[in-house]
């Protein structure tokens, strides 16, 4: 009995430590705003899986401080790099990286897999009556580890087409319903004046 306890005890400690961060490399070839010769750097733009607006650079991605500020932050939490953006033009914007360094390391292959989750609700949105499986093979099938393992697992990405399947279904049955309804009633005052 002690010994289970125990054991459990070890376990529930061992489950809240909270993640170790490698720091990042201190010669770093970022231009950041302390460094004399500032000379403005190119963000990629692109979008989170909630459809919210993310900035990317060098596998490094940020999302916005407030709703429109500047100054972006990583988009790990716990991590201090920022960034500032001041021009856009389509999907590139420049601007100038922060002081702070990132407390971990780059993760390029989530850029990747961001951008064929987005393809995949594209997919779904363009063809809601194909069938998902063949969608979802069709977006797995030429993609890396690093990508396969970043895209989550297959249960996961099933259910996320499920739910854009039923967004899709259920927008346009409500749709179809409206027009039944006052056609039946128009149908209806019709009937009415004839009789």
């Amino acid at each position: 009995m002690n010994l289970e306890k125990l054991m459990r005890n070890k376990v529930e400690s061992l489950q809240k430590n909270k993640k170790q961060y490698i720091a990042a490399e201190q010669n770093s070839p970022i231009a950041s705003v302390g460094d004399e010769n500032l000379e403005p750097v190119e963000f990629e733009l692109g979008k989170t899986i909630r459809g919210k607006e993310c900035a990317w650079y060098k596998g490094f991605r940020y999302l916005h401080n407030a709703a429109h500020s500047l100054s972006w932050r990583c988009s790990d939490r716990k991590c201090k790099g920022t960034l500032r953006i001041l021009e856009r033009r389509d999907d590139k914007a420049f601007g100038h990286v922060g002081q702070h360094e990132h407390n971990h390391l780059p993760d390029p292959a989530r850029k990747e897999a961001d951008s064929k989750k987005q393809a995949l609700k594209r997919k779904i949105q363009e063809e809601p009556n194909a069938k998902p499986s063949k969608i979802f093979a069709q977006q797995r099938k030429d993609v890396n580890c690093e990508v396969f393992v970043e895209m989550g697992t297959d249960i996961a990405l099933r259910q996320m087409l499920r739910r854009m399947v039923n967004r899709c279904f259920y927008m346009t049955a409500g749709f179809r319903d409206q027009i039944k309804a006052t056609s039946c009633w128009f149908l209806r005052f019709q009937n009415c004046w004839m009789s």
